[in-house]
């Protein structure tokens, strides 16, 4: 697809014929021909043959003169309504876009309602939860200039002024909100859905997840039609379309149809239906969503659209889900662009920089670190922390975080110590120690590094233990778990979030002072 053929306007879009002539063209069209055939064939028809012979005479003269005359008549009359037919034709086709380079500043609000259930792991079974997701965000949006073709020609800047995600497990409720300091958003469209990110800092994994939601404003800029279309006309989507706008992170295989159902002089109706299978966080995913929305043919753009999405996940690195979702989006013209003025555009770079698009993961230990997307949260608790790593719908790596002893502050476990504990850890599967080195850092934190081979199974392993100490004498362990034939795809990111660690000053308990 080619976003900019896409997203140019030509002229107001024009509005069908109310002439009842003009309404069915190609009717029209076979009947006036139907009507007009035997007339025009008068000239060699059985009427002026007798038995079989052809008349003459003068008779026969005047009779011809008179035929070809009409005959020429009706000829110019069928010429004229099939040019008018044809014109007809063309006119009653309708634009419906937005343009490329739209400056223009929209306030949307998205609802979101999910209903169905929610399937974790258990020894030996599945445990099915009831779920409930209720959620509502409130911005405004302004388009940016993209980053290449189809998704990623979609790019905008959002403020955002509400925020708010209930989710209810078996009765378990849970709300995530927006941080103030990371309020402006960029929005940068990707085939897996939006890659939002704040120029102000890192987002957290909570607050990046609350910004997917199916159905994004971006996303549905996808859905107009790449060309002028008449009423019952349909067309079928680009394959990165539906993808995106379901947020799914691989497809196998995907169809999404629009048709065109009405339009009047204010507003068109599109309905549209697809279905979807691939893969999101390594589970089989299979996806359906009907619905409809409506384009505003005075002011060109997507007002109101409405999606029912139905989604069953198979249960993998992350629970599996069976739910139905209900998307409602409205998007009304801004009275004021603040705070998206041309100002606050020309701030923002054209590519991010590496800081920007890394997630924030407080430990529960008064500890930091910085991840790529790539990583999820898979569980935690006040003695772990697991993360996997995942890349297009597959498990490359695992990382598990423990706190570790502490120790007198200025200190750290001895590196002896240390390759000690990890040989009592891996037992038997243990084959040999690859490397170990201190990490060299520009900070006060000490970090080593031990890599060890070994097996698992029949599937050989490389595990890279980490220790990283604060001056305080306080400690945090990691290791990363990865197959062999998987560590040149984990490359340097497990370096990547150990230089990123910082320790965090101690939480203070008030102290309830006495009368």
């Amino acid at each position: 697809m080619t976003i900019s053929l896409k997203h140019e306007v030509a002229s107001k879009p024009s509005i069908a014929k109310s002439d009842p002539l003009f309404s069915r063209p190609r009717f029209v069209h076979n009947r006036v021909l139907t009507w007009l055939h035997p007339i025009m064939g008068a000239p060699f028809s059985g009427e002026h043959f007798q038995n079989g012979r052809k008349p003459s005479g003068k008779h026969n003269r005047v009779r011809t003169s008179k035929t070809a005359a009409v005959s020429w008549t009706f000829r110019s009359l069928l010429t004229i309504i099939v040019v008018c037919l044809s014109s007809n034709r063309g006119v009653a086709a309708h634009t419906l876009a937005e343009p490329v380079s739209d400056e223009r500043v929209f306030q949307v609000t998205g609802r979101l309602d999910v209903t169905g259930q929610l399937e974790t792991a258990s020894p030996g079974k599945a445990i099915a939860h009831d779920l409930k997701v209720d959620a509502t965000l409130e911005y405004r949006e302004r388009r940016l200039a993209g980053t290449g073709r189809d998704a990623e020609a979609l790019r905008s800047l959002r403020h955002y002024e509400t925020t708010h995600i209930k989710s209810t497990v078996s009765g378990q409720v849970t709300s995530r909100r927006l941080r103030d300091s990371v309020r402006l958003i960029v929005a940068q469209g990707e085939r897996g859905g939006i890659s939002p990110y704040s120029p102000s800092g890192p987002l957290r994994a909570v607050e990046l997840e609350s910004l997917q939601m199916s159905g994004d404003s971006l996303a549905l800029l996808g859905l107009l039609p790449l060309k002028p279309v008449d009423v019952d006309e349909e067309w079928t989507c680009d394959s990165w379309v539906l993808q995106m706008l379901t947020g799914t992170e691989a497809v196998l295989k995907s169809e999404l149809k629009c048709r065109l159902k009405s339009i009047t002089d204010d507003a068109a109706k599109v309905e549209y239906q697809g279905t979807l299978e691939g893969a999101s966080d390594g589970a089989e995913t299979k996806v359906e969503v009907e619905g409809h929305y409506i384009y505003d043919v005075v002011h060109r753009h997507i007002r109101h659209f409405e999606m029912t999405e139905k989604q069953k996940k198979s249960l993998g690195t992350r629970p599996g889900v069976d739910a139905v979702a209900k998307i409602v989006v409205e998007r009304i013209l801004a009275k004021t662009d603040e705070p998206l003025t041309d100002e606050a555009v020309a701030r923002i770079p054209f590519v991010p920089d590496e800081t920007q698009m890394m997630l924030a993961f407080n430990l529960p230990w008064n500890a930091q670190l910085l991840h790529d997307r790539s990583w999820h949260l898979f569980q935690q608790s006040n003695q772990v922390a697991v993360l996997r790593l995942m890349e297009r719908g597959s498990f490359i790596a695992q990382c598990n975080i423990v706190k570790n002893r502490t120790v007198a502050p200025g200190t750290h476990t001895p590196e002896e110590r240390f390759q000690t504990d990890i040989k009592e850890a891996l037992g038997e599967k243990l084959k040999e120690i690859a490397s170990a080195e201190r990490v060299k850092s520009d900070d006060d934190i000490y970090r080593y590094r031990v890599q060890v081979n070994g097996v698992s199974g029949e599937l050989k392993m490389t595990w890279i233990y980490y220790l990283c100490a604060a001056p305080s004498g306080q400690q945090i362990a990691f290791v990363f778990s990865v197959g062999a034939e998987q560590l040149e795809r984990l490359s340097n990111r497990d370096q990547s979030i150990i230089k990123s660690v910082t320790f965090l000053p101690p939480k203070v308990t008030p102290v309830k002072a006495e009368p």
